[in-house]
């Protein structure tokens, strides 16, 4: 599949089950997780942690299967009770990430998709990846960087102070560039072997209105538990085919409010 036809339908995908704004951000990182899993075949004999999983509607719509065993992990009961009614994983733990109740050399793949800007302790929580991870084993991750707050249109009309806000608000506690994220990853001894920007200016001020235009989302879920009331709408109009040209497309990783990153264990 085409990379152009793979975001066009994870955005479809999440525009019909999610928020617009997690639609935009989600189908690209959908699209870069999947281009470096192995194939189905590996995959099903791989140990395989889900680190920061939330409700799981990431990694049920990536592996396209609940067959593949997985292990979930996330600090959010709510969260971790909507995953575990859908059996996408068989086995999950609730736990902060400072320490992960697995052995030594567990897992083959860990993925953590947007979960690693927002934990407290980034130095131990590396630790423990790599610690549970086996040597020569992969790490999958996507995170925010810097360039997310110099990009927001809001701090450009309102100052540094509508940053500093919407920064508690996402709880983002580690907005940082690629050197630093290299040097976390290098320091916890996981090699880092590619890197991807995605996200530039123009996809990020987007990200940031769709925030804003997502509100009555959050009001259907309050009132009737769905994110989407009438997901049949963006089949009637293709509204994913609009906004999937912003976001196809691999960016300069200077120019990215974030970054997809391939990291292995040293062995």
């Amino acid at each position: 599949m085409t990379r152009h036809f793979m975001v066009d339908t994870f955005l479809k995908t999440y525009f019909k089950n999610r928020p617009l704004f997690l639609g935009l951000i989600r189908a690209k990182e959908m699209e870069l997780f999947h281009r470096f899993l192995p194939p189905p075949a590996i995959l099903s004999r791989l140990k395989i942690l889900d680190f920061g999983s939330g409700d799981g509607f990431f990694t049920k719509t990536l592996f396209e299967t609940t067959q593949i065993p997985l292990t979930g992990i996330d600090r959010d009961s709510r969260a971790a009770s909507k995953a575990l009614s859908e059996g996408i994983y068989s086995q999950f733990s609730l736990c902060e990430g400072a320490l992960l109740p697995f052995k030594n050399n567990t897992f083959d793949l860990i993925i953590s998709n947007s979960v690693l800007e927002h934990v407290a302790n980034l130095p131990q929580t590396m630790k423990e990846l790599s610690r549970t991870v086996k040597s020569g084993g992969t790490i999958l991750c996507s995170v925010m960087t810097e360039q997310w707050e110099a990009h927001l249109l809001g701090r450009l009309c309102l100052g540094q102070s509508y940053a500093e806000w919407l920064r508690r608000r996402q709880k983002h506690n580690h907005l940082l560039n690629f050197d630093e994220w290299h040097n976390h990853f290098e320091n916890a001894g996981l090699a880092v072997r590619e890197v991807i920007g995605y996200m530039d200016k123009k996809a990020s001020r987007w990200l940031e209105l769709l925030h804003y235009l997502s509100a009555h989302s959050l009001i259907s879920h309050k009132l009737c538990g769905r994110w989407v009331i009438f997901p049949r709408l963006f089949d009637m109009f293709p509204v994913h085919t609009l906004f999937s040209p912003l976001v196809e497309e691999d960016i300069p990783v200077p120019d990215a409010s974030a970054l997809f990153f391939k990291l292995v264990k040293d062995a």
